[in-house]
């Protein structure tokens, strides 16, 4: 049932692009992503992606392709520990849209990712990482 709704939703998203003449263009990842990408090819063991990844984490805090990255492999090893860094980032500085996405994607309940939603939608309405995490704050159950 739900890979036919993902079709579906596939589908819709085709026919609406279509239907507003947008152009989709190949994702071309940044030359911070570029490098992060060949650094963790470098590595063989887990704990060498992990200090890779923090490293990457630290030195391009607005670089969304590599904070994603950098936060679903820290997650493996402890997801608590993610939210919590971008809590941190959000509450020293509440208005960067990455930051509080990011502290959404890894909120431990929904509440929590309803409330960033809130906010990151009050601060722009026209928010594109606000809609993405209103995507998930919202499930359908």
């Amino acid at each position: 049932m739900h890979r036919l709704i993902g079709i579906l939703l596939v589908f819709a998203s085709l026919q609406i692009a279509a239907a507003a003449d947008v152009k989709l263009t190949k994702y071309t990842p940044s030359r911070a992503e570029q490098q992060f990408s060949e650094r963790l090819d470098s590595t063989t063991t887990f704990p060498q992606r992990l200090e890779v990844a923090r490293d990457f984490q630290k030195n391009y805090p607005v670089d969304a392709g590599v904070q994603i990255r950098a936060a679903d492999l820290l997650a493996l090893e402890d997801p608590t520990q993610v939210h919590e860094y971008y809590n941190s980032r959000v509450e020293a500085n509440p208005k960067p849209e990455l930051d509080l996405y990011m502290a959404g994607r890894y909120a431990e309940n929904l509440t929590d990712k309803q409330s960033l939603v809130a906010k990151m939608l009050t601060l722009n309405p026209e928010s594109y990482w606000g809609s993405v995490l209103q995507a998930t704050a919202y499930p359908a159950d």
